[in-house]
This record gives C-alpha cells, sequence and structure tokens, in this order.
C-alpha cells in the first residue's frame, strides 16, 4: 500500500463502537481503544512497527553509550511509534505501584523526598487535596507508556498514584500509550490484563491477533488502520 493511500486512511478513519456489557471490577468508565498500526508499508520494505524500531534502538544505543540510565531515550528511544492507545481507563492504583518510572522515580515515588534540595511533590499533593479537596482532573489523566517488549513506565503521575494508594483510592484516571505494538505481547498492561475481552477489538484479542512476521504485523486485516473503538 502507497504511503499517499496509508495518509489518506489515517485522515477518513471511521469508528466503531465496542460491545456493551457489564465492566470488570477494575473499571468504572467505558474506555476508549485508539489503533493505529497500518502494518507493511510497500514504500519502506518493512513494517511500520519495524521503522519505528529501528529509530527507537539508535536512540536508545546513543543515550546508553552517554552513560544515560533513566529518561525517556534510555528506557524506550524514541516516543514514536504509538500503534494502540487506551484512555479514559479506571484501574487500580495498587495495579501501577510497581511499574517503574521512566526517569526512576519508583525509587521515591511513596515518600516524594527525592533528595535534598528537591521539591517534594508528593506532600505538596497531599496538602493540595486535604485544603481543596480531591478534585482530579479527566483532562489530565496519568500517562503510562508501554515499550514494544512489553515493559510499562509511568510517564506523568507518579505522585498521584502514590497519593492514591497511600489514601485507599479504588481507581485513578489512565491513558497507555503502546509503542511499536507492545499491546501485543505479554506485559503487566497488556491490554488483556486490565480491559473485559468483550469490550476489545479483534485487534487485540488472543484468537484473532493480527498476522505476523518476524514478530512485527504483516497486515492490518481490520480495515483502516486507524480508528476509535
Amino acid at each position: 500500500m502507497a504511503l499517499s493511500k496509508l495518509v489518506k486512511l489515517a485522515m477518513t478513519s471511521g469508528t466503531k463502537q465496542a460491545t456493551k456489557k457489564a465492566l470488570p471490577k477494575t473499571l468504572t468508565t467505558k474506555p476508549k481503544i485508539r489503533i493505529d498500526n497500518p502494518g507493511y508499508d510497500e514504500v519502506y520494505g518493512e513494517t511500520y512497527a519495524q521503522t519505528k524500531q529501528r529509530y527507537a534502538d539508535e536512540a536508545r544505543q546513543e543515550a546508553l553509550d552517554a552513560g544515560q540510565t533513566v529518561g525517556s531515550k534510555a528506557k524506550i528511544g524514541s516516543y514514536e511509534g504509538i500503534t494502540t492507545t487506551i484512555s479514559d481507563v479506571q484501574l487500580d492504583p495498587k495495579k501501577l505501584a510497581d511499574i517503574p518510572g521512566i526517569y526512576g522515580e519508583e525509587a521515591f515515588r511513596m515518600t516524594g523526598d527525592a533528595g535534598e534540595g528537591y521539591y517534594n511533590k508528593l506532600k505538596a499533593l497531599q496538602e493540595k487535596i486535604q485544603t481543596e479537596g480531591y478534585k482530579p482532573d479527566p483532562k489530565y489523566p496519568i500517562q503510562i507508556v508501554v515499550r514494544e517488549d512489553g515493559q510499562p513506565f509511568v510517564f506523568e503521575g507518579n505522585h498521584r498514584i502514590a497519593e492514591a494508594i497511600l489514601s485507599k483510592r479504588p481507581s485513578v484516571n489512565v491513558e497507555i500509550k503502546y509503542l511499536r505494538e507492545g499491546e501485543l505481547v505479554p506485559g503487566p498492561l497488556n491490554p488483556r490484563n486490565i480491559i473485559d475481552e468483550d469490550l476489545l477489538p479483534a485487534y487485540l484479542k488472543p484468537e484473532t491477533l493480527p498476522k505476523k512476521s518476524g514478530g512485527r504485523v504483516e497486515r492490518n486485516p481490520y480495515g483502516d488502520y486507524q480508528k476509535l473503538i
């Protein structure tokens, strides 16, 4: 498929509503799932994920050669190649307790103490909630990125996760972006682990996963490759 046709598909993508069914206990709202994986690209002679993976590997190696061990480049290489996004998903914050932060924030997440001279964001958040009440803004969900090997990282919201755990809140609003087909491999936040199967599109169901070539999607048989489900 020519690149121009792929662009056209992206611009004219349709919508589809997931099957209505009672939500599992981990969810309090119906999640939104956006798939953006065109699969094989005749122009580049490889799949979309493979193209983005090469760029990510180069960026990650550059960071490691420079002695970096934390941060976006060291952990995920590149933020390019988002193949699935799940938003408006309500998760038990305890499910996120062991997920590392992109900058290693898990080391001080539960205390907010990043060391001498650093602002304690957790303490400030707790004080604000005590004064103004708990008012999470739906426009700013906790953001998690899942690498191509299924490993998730907290991109934004480390202290909100900690506050929710300490306050024993039943759920937090999360947005998850899967890089370079990270949604198709096992992992703690694999879509099939957090969303009722009847709410998943065919692309993400175990029995109908897309055909693969070399570990990457060879084609996307589900119509327009970019759609909101």
